[in-house]
């Protein structure tokens, strides 16, 4: 937290901030190498970039597979001077170094992809580039808007992130693809890719998005999407987007191509749709292996149609 040179910030309304900052860098906190702990008083996202670099490097001439785990932008709200002093017009200083963080994360992702383009390497690799969910708008430096809801919440604010796939040669660069994918999709694409069956005799959640990205294939990857967080569960079927939590009762119903912002609760008017939703839920989680620990937070969204429960 004393680092000279990065600028630190809480974030007293956010109710995680306490937990984030008490370990620093010890014990559950420590930073690992190879399964044992040691120090490393660097800036973990230049850090990141910097081992990757070396990776990358040693590994040129062997099929290899990388994955860099950034955690920015996140808590604890660190970010080195150089960067925090690019926004100067930014007058909430949480937000600042909200903004700082992304801009230093931005830099480590082009210093990657700058490497495996010197190596030349572009042309054989597949590049992901996506977050695991929404702006946390509990911590009061960022939002989702016009987006409902954020982190935690299965709303589009929580769940729409971005997703960029890249990969010189194949795939035509500067195109957006308007269908919902998931991060379930990278293993059977990258497979696909590197024309590596699938096993048999079980179930892939992801599909292969090449032949969807290069027009070989019409239509959406996924006819149906699912999430759960402990007793709250969602589905997203072709259009029609259903939350139920089964400790409350609560149910919500969207047609997300009329309602993209998820302000109109249609579970009253269509019982129909929610039954038949919700018996999809049922369907998908019967063939689900149960859960190894229970949710450990409950997290309140309060919006235009009150009150929802999240679990994580």
């Amino acid at each position: 937290e004393n680092t000279p040179g990065i600028v630190n910030m809480h974030s007293p309304k956010d109710w995680t901030d306490k937990h984030i900052w008490s370990g620093q860098r010890n014990a559950d906190c420590a930073i690992v190498r190879n399964g044992v702990a040691v120090e490393e008083p660097g800036y973990l996202t230049q850090r990141f970039a910097e081992e990757a670099i070396r990776f990358l490097e040693e590994n040129q001439n062997h099929p290899f597979f990388l994955f860099v785990p950034f955690s920015a932008p996140h808590t604890p709200f660190q970010a080195p001077q150089y960067y925090y002093s690019r926004f100067p017009h930014i007058d909430d200083p949480v937000r600042r170094v909200y903004l700082a963080m992304i801009a230093a994360l931005d830099d480590a992702v082009g210093a990657i992809n700058q490497k495996v383009e010197e190596l030349g390497l572009a042309q054989n690799t597949l590049v992901f580039f996506l977050s695991d969910n929404g702006g946390a708008e509990y911590t009061h430096a960022t939002d989702n808007a016009p987006l409902n809801g954020g982190k935690i919440t299965a709303f589009e604010g929580g769940l729409r992130v971005p997703f960029f796939l890249k990969w010189q040669g194949p795939l035509p660069s500067g195109t957006a693809y308007p269908h919902p994918v998931s991060s379930l999709d990278i293993f059977t694409t990258v497979c696909a890719a590197a024309r590596i069956p699938l096993p048999g005799g079980r179930t892939y959640d992801g599909v292969d998005l090449l032949p969807y990205l290069l027009g070989h294939k019409p239509g959406k990857p996924h006819e149906s999407l699912f999430w759960k967080g402990g007793s709250a569960w969602t589905i997203l079927k072709n259009d029609w987007k259903f939350f139920f939590n089964e400790e409350t009762g609560q149910t919500r119903l969207y047609n997300l191509a009329d309602d993209p912002y998820e302000e109109a609760n249609l579970a009253g008017q269509y019982p129909g749709k929610t039954s038949e939703l919700k018996t999809a839920i049922d369907n998908w989680y019967a063939g689900m292996p149960k859960p190894l620990w229970p949710a450990l937070v409950s997290f309140k969204h309060e919006d235009e149609n009150g009150v929802f429960y999240f679990d994580n």
